[in-house]
């Protein structure tokens, strides 16, 4: 019969890597949906026009 050196560490690295992969695959459809928001709110200009109130509201609030 034949030893394997560090047969152990390696079925524990190749299990991990397979769950990895599994985890990134079921949260790829998450991340997308989260990356196109970021979009749409990154090119809204009413977000952006909200943005700018706030800040002037801010500034307005430290001012006094």
């Amino acid at each position: 019969m034949m030893v394997i050196p560090r047969l152990g560490d390696r079925l524990t690295a190749m299990l991990y890597r397979r769950r990895l992969e599994m985890e990134q695959e079921e949260l790829k459809p998450e991340l997308n949906i989260l990356r196109s928001a970021a979009d749409e709110l990154k090119n809204s200009v009413k977000f952006q026009r909200l943005l700018a109130v706030r800040f002037l509201l801010v500034l307005g609030g430290h001012g006094n």
